[in-house]
C-alpha cells in the first residue's frame, strides 16, 4: 500500500472507505465530505490513474482525509488467515453486518492499519443516496471509525505483543491478541461465530492482572494471578467484542 501524505495529521490506525467515484474513477468533493463527517479519516482508491490519483488528492486534502493507493489488499474474511497486512478490505455487502465489527477488530489485533471497509461496484460512492438512506453497514463501520479517533492516542504507536495462550479446546471462532501500546496493554478479543463461547487464556507473565478498563463502555475487569502470568476466563457472546486496556505500571 502506497499513502499519500498530507497536510491532516496521519494517523497510524486508520478506519477508511473504499471509494471509486461518481462516475467511476471521478472524485467527488461532495462524496468525500460525507465520508469525513462519518468519522473515517481516510479513503481507499482502488486504482493507479495518475490523473484521478492527483484530483482525488486535493479534494481529499480539503476534506481532511487522507489516501490510501491499496488495488491489491488482501480481502478479510471470516476464514481469512491473520497475517497483520498493513492494509486490509472488508467487504461489507457480502458478509453479515453482524461481523464487520468483529472482523475489523480481529484485524487490528493482528498488527493492520488500515482498514477499509468496501461497498463493492454498486456501493453509493456517496454512501448515502438521495433519500438520505443509509445502508445498513454505515453505522457499524462509522462506529469504529470514531473508536479509532477517539482512541488515537493509545493506538498510535501499538505494536503484537506476547500471544496469549488459549487452553483446548478452542473453538475456531475464538481470537484473542494482546498489543504493546507503549505505556499500555491493549487486549483485543472477538468471536466470530453466533454462539456464546467460553475460554480460559494465559497471558504473559509481565502483563498485569487487573483493572483491566473495556474502552466500549468503560466497564472494569480483573484476571486471576497465576504464577505464569494472568489467567482470564473469557466468556463471550455471539459476534461478541471485548477491547480492555491496562497501564503497565499497574501489578
Amino acid at each position: 500500500m502506497l499513502s499519500i501524505a498530507q497536510s491532516a495529521p496521519v494517523s497510524p490506525l486508520t478506519a477508511s472507505v473504499v471509494y471509486r467515484g461518481e462516475p467511476m474513477t471521478v472524485p467527488r468533493a461532495e462524496d468525500l465530505a460525507v465520508i469525513r463527517a462519518e468519522g473515517f479519516t481516510s479513503v481507499s482508491w482502488p486504482f493507479t490513474n495518475l490523473p484521478s490519483v492527483a484530483a482525488l488528492t486535493r479534494i481529499a486534502h480539503d476534506a481532511g482525509l487522507l489516501v490510501n493507493l491499496n488495488a491489491d489488499a488482501p480481502v478479510l474474511t471470516p476464514d481469512s488467515p491473520m497475517r497483520g497486512e498493513d492494509t486490509v478490505t472488508l467487504p461489507v455487502t457480502a458478509i453479515p453486518a453482524e461481523m464487520i465489527t468483529p472482523l475489523a477488530w480481529r484485524a487490528i489485533g493482528h498488527g493492520t492499519r488500515v482498514v477499509a471497509f468496501d461497498p463493492g461496484l454498486r456501493g453509493q460512492s456517496s454512501l448515502i443516496d438521495r433519500q438520505t438512506t443509509r445502508p445498513g453497514w454505515l453505522a457499524t463501520a462509522s462506529s469504529l471509525a470514531r473508536q479509532l479517533q477517539i482512541n488515537r492516542a493509545l493506538f498510535a504507536d501499538s505494536v503484537r505483543g506476547p500471544s496469549p495462550v488459549i487452553d483446548p479446546p478452542r473453538a475456531a471462532s475464538i481470537d484473542v491478541s494482546l498489543l504493546d501500546a507503549g505505556r499500555s496493554w491493549i487486549l483485543i478479543a472477538t468471536n466470530t461465530s453466533r454462539d456464546r463461547l467460553r475460554a480460559t487464556i494465559h497471558l504473559h507473565g509481565g502483563v498485569p492482572y487487573g483493572l483491566w478498563l473495556n474502552l466500549v463502555d468503560g466497564s472494569t475487569m480483573a484476571m486471576l494471578s497465576q504464577p505464569g502470568g494472568p489467567q482470564w476466563m473469557l466468556d463471550l457472546e455471539g459476534w461478541g467484542v471485548r477491547i480492555y486496556v491496562i497501564d503497565k505500571t499497574l501489578k
